[in-house]
């Protein structure tokens, strides 16, 4: 009986674990935005930003934004980053690079014609 369980318990987990991919359509087709994921830290160093466009399906890869203007600046700097490689829609800020506690920064995104703008204050 103590076996029965323990393989019952062992196909269980087993099955849990399988993934499988679902083609949901998604309602309606999203905006023409743009997905913006970034952490800005204390720390001096090469920080990234990667600009993709929102997906229309799940499981759908997001197509990279390419040829943008990115600008973050505080009361005092401005920083313009730069797209490692064409078509990769990874922008790096310069090396120096790094956000003080009690600042507020802006990022400024230029892309196809349109501006993005989005403030945030650094906490301690």
């Amino acid at each position: 009986m103590k076996n029965l369980s323990l393989y019952l318990v062992m196909l269980l987990l087993l099955h849990a674990g399988c993934a499988r991919e679902i083609d949901w359509p998604l309602p309606g087709n999203p905006p023409d935005l743009i997905v913006v994921d970034a952490i800005l830290t204390d720390e001096t160093k090469a920080h990234q930003i990667t600009l993709t466009r929102p997906v229309h399906s799940l499981n759908e890869s997001p197509e990279p934004v390419t040829g943008a203007t990115i600008l973050i600046s505080s009361e005092d700097s401005i920083w313009s980053l730069t797209e490692d490689s064409t078509g990769s829609g990874i922008y790096t800020t310069p090396a120096d690079f790094h956000s003080l506690t009690g600042k507020i920064y802006t990022l400024q995104i230029f892309s196809a014609g349109i501006l993005y703008s989005a403030k945030a204050f650094m906490v301690p």
